[in-house]
């Protein structure tokens, strides 16, 4: 596996291509070695500023062979082009508004669609073949999958679609497995045996080929189109039920379109608006790893405080372990991080390295060996304080209706060795008092507990 711990800046064109071919094919198979982000705003922004022109970029950036049968598309199933500022967006419009005249189109008749930017697998449905889209021209045969369960949204031949899980499933269900749903659904896809999260989320209807053309909608003229992006883009993409990754934006007058044609990696008369967070740089200090419900140790980095968008922000996530590794970062390397929301931001980049990165051998919490399994670092130990902690929280958590069984409870209870839930729900206020709790909270301890048994579930 290529290990990229050089600052993107340090990259001759070469290392930086190869770089890109390879995230993208892990990307691919649903086993990223970087984040969306860190590909699209660091490696593949630096390779369109060095070379606007080269060929890489000017190509469908090519799907994994799944070893199926090879399926040629009717017509070319092609990329789509970015932006992340409003003046990207002002720019498409513009250019759309010069081709509307060259046709006689006045710029006031010039109507836009915008639609979720689905973030799973892209396949078509055609001649009841599910194919992937492959290099755009040969995909995979993937209707084996229809077979095995996977839900074809408006029955057959649909045409160009993605599939995709439904997120609130994925959210409940998985996220503490899978780092992300599209890394779910792309195994799945492309296995030859079937896990059992697999088989159970196909058996309950939540894996879906989704056709673009059945997604919610919201039309605009250009004027709204540049005045009101965030505010368009924010409502399709908040109804949307799937993961998504940005909005698409299509042009809908056909003449126009055909004026405007396409690249061999896009249609000019699309666009896909993501969102891109305020950046800064910081120097990383430490890195806390910390045990999850599950086994997986993830890494925290502990930095130099600075404010971002309004927050002061001295702990960012690195994602996990092999992102640790391949990015190489240590103690003292200056990192760009960035903030779209998060609690936490995230690792954008290494701009300067500093110490090596430091992989931990033993689990922080039990002490236990620590493995890697893919791109996580998971604890190996039976009795994993951490992972008892965790899972008794996630429990907690889940119900909804027990918020006095927090962290802080959670944790004197796992202390004192009650770690499972019928010796839990079997205390009284006295056992409680007697683990430090008082006499008041100790009788609501219990009243919560009871009321759980008989309360709905939110």
């Amino acid at each position: 596996m290529i290990n990229q711990s050089k600052p993107v800046a340090e990259l001759s064109t070469e290392q930086l291509v190869e770089w890109l071919i390879f995230a993208n094919d892990a990307y691919r198979k649903g086993k990223p070695v970087i984040d969306d982000d860190t590909y699209d705003q660091v490696y593949y922004a630096e390779l369109l500023k060095r070379e606007p022109e080269h060929p890489f970029l000017n190509a469908v950036e090519p799907e994994n062979d799944l070893g199926t049968a090879k399926i040629r598309h009717k017509t070319p199933m092609l990329s789509t082009d970015k932006a992340y500022t409003q003046e990207e967006i002002i720019t498409f419009v513009e250019r759309m508004i010069r081709h509307a005249d060259a046709v006689d189109i006045e710029a006031k008749d010039l109507r836009f669609r915008i639609t979720p930017k689905l973030d799973g697998m892209a396949a078509r449905y055609e001649d009841d073949i599910l194919a992937t889209r492959g290099n755009g021209l040969l995909g995979n045969d993937i209707s084996r999958n229809l077979r095995r369960g996977l839900v074809a949204v408006d029955g057959k031949n649909t045409g160009n679609g993605e599939i995709v899980i439904e997120e609130r499933y994925f959210v409940d269900n998985l996220s503490d497995q899978f780092s992300h749903p599209r890394n779910f659904v792309t195994g799945l896809i492309g296995a030859d045996t079937l896990s059992e999260q697999a088989k159970k989320a196909l058996q309950d209807g939540v894996v879906r080929f989704v056709p673009y053309k059945t997604l919610n909608a919201k039309e605009c003229n250009h004027e709204q189109l540049s005045t009101e992006i965030d505010v368009l883009c924010e409502k399709v993409e908040s109804e949307c039920p799937y993961p998504v990754d940005g909005s698409v934006i299509d042009l809908l007058n056909q003449t126009v379109c055909e004026e405007l044609g396409a690249t061999n990696h896009h249609h000019n008369w699309q666009i896909a608006k993501k969102t891109k967070g305020e950046t800064a740089i910081t120097t990383v200090n430490d890195i806390t790893w910390q045990t999850g419900r599950t086994g997986r140790i993830t890494p925290v980095l502990n930095v130099e405080t600075i404010n971002l968008s309004g927050a002061d922000i001295s702990n960012v996530t690195a994602h996990n372990a092999g992102n640790v590794k391949n990015l190489n970062v240590g103690q003292g390397a200056e990192i760009e991080i960035v903030r779209s929301g998060e609690v936490i931001p995230k690792l954008l980049a290494v701009v300067k390295m500093g110490k090596d990165a430091v992989i931990p051998e033993q689990c922080p919490a039990c002490n236990a060996e620590a493995k890697m399994e893919r791109d996580f670092l998971v604890c190996q130990g039976d009795e994993c304080v951490a992972q008892i902690e965790a899972r008794l929280q996630h429990f907690f958590r889940v119900l909804g209706n027990i918020d006095l069984f927090g962290p802080k409870t959670v944790e004197v209870l796992v202390a004192k060795q009650i770690t499972q839930l019928p010796a839990i729900y079997a205390l009284q206020a006295d056992e409680f008092e007697a683990m430090g709790f008082g006499p008041k909270q100790a009788t609501n301890l219990v009243a919560q507990l009871k009321r759980s048994c008989t309360e709905e579930v939110e």
